[in-house]
Order: structure tokens, then C-alpha cells, then sequence
């Protein structure tokens, strides 16, 4: 929903979900989407080297879909925070 607000207006944006945001909620050619991986062990995995693909393409905003509110998942919400911070 936050994403189909801005519509044509998201620019440079990146954006790392499970599932990709059809056209019709707002993903215009201002987004960049990298799939989240499935499973928590690979989402872990990923992580950084994710941010950091998407820092190099200089998107501006990195909006990250979060992960299930499950113990297999703590270690990368941790993750998330710490990179928030």
C-alpha cells in the first residue's frame, strides 16, 4: 500500500520483498526489486550483500519487506535492525 501511494513518484527506490509488486500497485521504473530468498537461512545469507548491490546502484530509499514474526526468522529481523540503526 505504501508503495502504490507514491506511484509514478518512487524514484530510486530499492526494494527487497518475497514477492514482486505487480505494476498495477505501483512499481514503476523508479523501483528496483531484488527477491527475498524463502527461507530464513538464505534471507540471513543475503542480507548484506543485498544492501550493498542496492547502495552501489545508488538507489536513494531501501524499503525491506518484513520478515515472519518466527524464531527461525529473529536472527534476520536482528540483522535488519541493527542496519536500520
Amino acid at each position: 500500500q505504501k508503495l502504490q501511494a507514491l506511484g509514478p513518484h518512487a524514484n530510486n527506490l530499492g526494494l527487497w520483498s518475497a514477492k514482486r509488486p505487480a505494476t498495477d500497485e505501483g512499481m514503476g521504473s523508479g523501483v528496483l526489486w531484488l527477491e527475498q530468498a524463502a527461507t530464513a537461512e538464505q534471507a540471513a545469507h543475503d542480507l548484506f550483500s543485498v544492501l550493498r548491490d542496492l547502495d552501489a546502484r545508488g538507489v536513494t530509499q531501501i524499503w525491506v519487506q518484513l520478515p515472519p514474526d518466527t524464531p527461525e526468522w529473529e536472527g534476520v529481523r536482528d540483522r535488519l535492525q541493527r542496519a536500520a540503526a
